[in-house]
């Protein structure tokens, strides 16, 4: 009876190992497929300098979307970007502009009044005025007449796109 008890002993130890080898087998095949799964991701990285540039992009918004908080809209002056995209938006592509590296935008922030193109002259409105540049009158709220700043030729950017690149951009109210 001892010779039946000790032939069940290396039978169960055998099992055990070959359950285990199997457990180990079936690891060692997951651990494949997921890596074989990865690989085209792995391949289609971009380089660091690609995606440093790529980061740097901002486009251009539509006139609804391109407030901040205070709803004065934000224009950007394009002297200090690279147009990537020279787009109309009427065409279906858009304006895209590259900040540089370190990213730098120069914002235009327009109040919301009504501004003309002289002191009781024709009515400007904000977006035209980013588009076009120049200096616009206003009436103030005590009847005088004002001029605003210079505001450089632009393209609209909306204030979420803006907060992408905390601290690169300078804001002038007009």
């Amino acid at each position: 009876m001892t010779d039946k008890n000790d032939n069940q002993k290396p039978v169960s130890v055998d099992n055990e190992v070959h359950q285990n080898g199997d457990a180990t087998a079936r690891a060692r095949r997951a651990l494949l497929k997921g890596a074989v799964g990865a690989l085209p991701m792995i391949l289609t990285l971009q380089s660091g300098a690609a995606l440093a540039r790529s980061s740097n992009l901002i486009s251009a918004s539509q006139p609804g979307s391109a407030k901040d908080a205070e709803g004065r809209m934000l224009c950007m002056d394009y002297r200090y970007v690279d147009m990537v995209v020279d787009g109309d938006g009427d065409s279906g592509q858009s304006r895209v502009a590259d900040l540089g590296s370190p990213p730098y935008a120069n914002i235009s922030a327009i109040p919301r009044r009504m501004y003309f193109d002289e002191p009781e002259g024709e009515r400007i409105y904000r977006r035209e005025i980013c588009y076009d540049g120049g200096v616009y009158s206003f009436q103030k709220t005590s009847g005088e007449w004002a001029q605003t700043g210079y505001v450089p030729k632009g393209m609209l950017v909306s204030a979420t796109a803006l907060s992408s690149f905390a601290g690169s951009y300078d804001i002038t109210e007009i």
